[in-house]
C-alpha cells in the first residue's frame, strides 16, 4: 500500500499548533507531582511565548503555575508510519461515503455524546484536511452506520464492512496507546458506545490513557486556547460517567476515586465552541432545539452517575461489605442509615429534572436524546 499523500492544509479559525493535546506531529504526558522532575524546580525553568521550555529531559510545557507536560514528537515512535496506512485503510474502507457519514454522526450520535468540537471537526474536513486519528474516524463512521438505512441516498448502496472497521479501529486504539491524545481517547469513547462493545477492558485503558493526558485536573485557568479547555471538560465527564456505569455492570472497582478528581463540573457555556463560521450558524430551529436539549440530559446524566458512584461507594466496595458483615444483627440498621442521604440526594435530583430532560418529552417523528424510543 502506497504511503499516504495528505498534506497538511490551512484551516480557517483553527490553529492546532497552540493546542496542548491536539497536535498533529507530537503528544503529550502529564508530569506527576511524585514523578522524578521536580515540579517546584519546573517552575524557575525560563518558558518561552509559547510556554514551552528544553531541558535535559526534553520539552516541557507549563499550562499552569505548577501544572506541567512533558512533549513529545510522534515520529520518534515505530508505529507512526502505521497509523498513516491505517488513516488510509479506514476511509477507503467507506469510500466515496464518507462526508456523508460524517454528517449522519454529527446529526445522530453527536447532540447526545458531545466529546468531539463539532465546528473545528467540520471546518476541517470541509476544507480538504484529512489528518484525524483513524482510530476516531473508524468510530465515527461505525456509529453512523447505524442510520445507513435511514437515509434515502445512502440505504440505496452496500454498506461498507462494520467487521473491517472494527478491526481498523482496534489496531488504531492499540498503537495510539503508546502516544496519547484526546483524539485517542475520543476514539474508544465512541467504540464503547456500541452494543458490541462491552470490554472492560478497554475503559480501563481509557481511564489510565486520560490520567496520562491530565484530564483529571481542572483545567479552567490552563494557557490553552479556550474551546480546548471546554472539549477536555466534556471529555473529562464522559470519561468519568463510562468508568462509572462500566464498573457498575461488571462488579469491578471503580479506576477513578473521587479524591483524585479535580474536574469541574460542566455549565451550557461549556457546549459552546469559539470558531463559528456563519455558515455553519444556519442550523434548523428544530436541530438546534434538539441539541439544546441534549445538552442539558448530558449534564444531567453526569449528576445522576455522580449519585450513582456514591451508591457504589456506601454499600459495594471491599471495605463496606467488610463494614456490613461485622455489623452483625445490626447490618440492616446501618445499611438504612446510609441510604438514607443518598436517597435524599437521588429525590432531590429528580424532583429538579428539567422538564425537557423527563421521560415524556419528546415528539413522535423525531430524534429524541432523553432515551425515550420514538416512533419511525
Amino acid at each position: 500500500m502506497e504511503k499516504p499523500q495528505h498534506a497538511p492544509q490551512p484551516v480557517r479559525g483553527v490553529v492546532l499548533g497552540d493546542t496542548l493535546s491536539l497536535q498533529r506531529e507530537q503528544h503529550c504526558r502529564l508530569i506527576g507531582r511524585t514523578s522524578a522532575l521536580d515540579i517546584s524546580l519546573l517552575g524557575f525553568s525560563d518558558f518561552g511565548s509559547r510556554h514551552e521550555t528544553n531541558t535535559g529531559f526534553g520539552k516541557i510545557r507549563r499550562v499552569a503555575t505548577s501544572d506541567f507536560f512533558s512533549m513529545h514528537t510522534d515520529a520518534a515512535f515505530s508505529t507512526y508510519e502505521d497509523e498513516l496506512q491505517t488513516l488510509v485503510a479506514v476511509e477507503q474502507t467507506v469510500a466515496p461515503y464518507g462526508p456523508a457519514l460524517i454528517d449522519l454522526y454529527f446529526r445522530n450520535v453527536h447532540p447526545s455524546f458531545p466529546i468531539l468540537q463539532k465546528h473545528t471537526f467540520m471546518d476541517r474536513h470541509r476544507n480538504g484536511d484529512r489528518q484525524f486519528h483513524s482510530g476516531l474516524l473508524a468510530g465515527m463512521y461505525l456509529l453512523a452506520l447505524r442510520w445507513w438505512n435511514r437515509d434515502p441516498v445512502l440505504s440505496q448502496h452496500p454498506k461498507p464492512s462494520v467487521y473491517r472497521l472494527e478491526e481498523l479501529a482496534a489496531r488504531s486504539l492499540s498503537m495510539a496507546m503508546q502516544h496519547p491524545k484526546l483524539s485517542a481517547l475520543q476514539a474508544g469513547l465512541l467504540l464503547l458506545q456500541r452494543r458490541q462493545a462491552t470490554d472492560w477492558g478497554l475503559t480501563v485503558q481509557l481511564v489510565a490513557l486520560g490520567q496520562d493526558l491530565g484530564l483529571h485536573i481542572d483545567c479552567t485557568n490552563w494557557d490553552i486556547p479556550i474551546w480546548e479547555r471546554r472539549l477536555r471538560k466534556r471529555l473529562a465527564w464522559a470519561l468519568y460517567m463510562q468508568d462509572k456505569w462500566t464498573a457498575l455492570v461488571h462488579g469491578r472497582p471503580s479506576h477513578i476515586q473521587a479524591s483524585d478528581w479535580a474536574v469541574s463540573a460542566l455549565s451550557l457555556d461549556d457546549f459552546n465552541e469559539e470558531f463559528e463560521n456563519a455558515d455553519q450558524q444556519m442550523i434548523a430551529d428544530d436541530e438546534n432545539e434538539e441539541e439544546e436539549k441534549s445538552r442539558v440530559i448530558f449534564i444531567q446524566m453526569i449528576e445522576l452517575t455522580s449519585i450513582m458512584a456514591e451508591v457504589i461507594d456506601v454499600f459495594y466496595t471491599q471495605r463496606a461489605n467488610a463494614e456490613f458483615e461485622r455489623g452483625g444483627r445490626n447490618a440492616t440498621r446501618l445499611i438504612l442509615e446510609r441510604a438514607k442521604p443518598v436517597q435524599l440526594k437521588l429525590k432531590e435530583w429528580f424532583s429538579k429534572l428539567p422538564s425537557v430532560a423527563r421521560m415524556d418529552a419528546y415528539t413522535p417523528g423525531k430524534l429524541s436524546s432523553n432515551g425515550k424510543r420514538r416512533d419511525a
